[in-house]
């Protein structure tokens, strides 16, 4: 993995909290964690990316799923791996809504956003080698 590139990302998502949903990849002028990492990839600024994807818009890139016909553009995750240099399981772990502890929870919506402090905590658990546990 990419320990500066991770820390990177974190830290534009830290910044634009009111930019930041985890169930999102890029919708209007909302991004999860891998939208995030697109922005930087790109090499644009948020706003500039912002600007140059339009609030109007869904979204700059296809998100985790192909688009029919667009079959062989990169995803948001797959362009954020790389970028990233992720394993699928730290990709999984580190992309995930936080859907897991929030079904334990019983709550309805298992796609509502992972907080920024269980972000930074799995950023870190990541670049530690530590365990992927959701």
């Amino acid at each position: 993995m990419n320990e500066k590139r991770l820390m990177k990302t974190l830290e534009l998502c830290e910044a634009n909290p009111d930019h930041h949903d985890q169930g999102v990849w890029h919708c209007k002028s909302m991004h999860c964690f891998a939208g995030f990492a697109n922005i930087l990839e790109s090499g644009l600024s948020f706003k500039a990316f912002e600007k140059q994807q339009g609030h109007d818009t869904y979204q700059v890139r296809p998100s985790c799923f192909r688009v029919p016909g667009n079959d062989f553009a990169p995803t948001s995750r797959e362009v954020a791996m790389k970028w990233l240099d992720l394993t699928e399981p730290e990709a999984n772990y580190l992309f995930s809504p936080d859907f897991l502890d929030q079904a334990k929870k019983g709550e309805e919506d298992p796609y509502t956003d992972i907080s920024l402090e269980i972000l930074r905590e799995r950023v870190l658990n990541v670049i530690a080698g530590g365990e992927l546990v959701g």
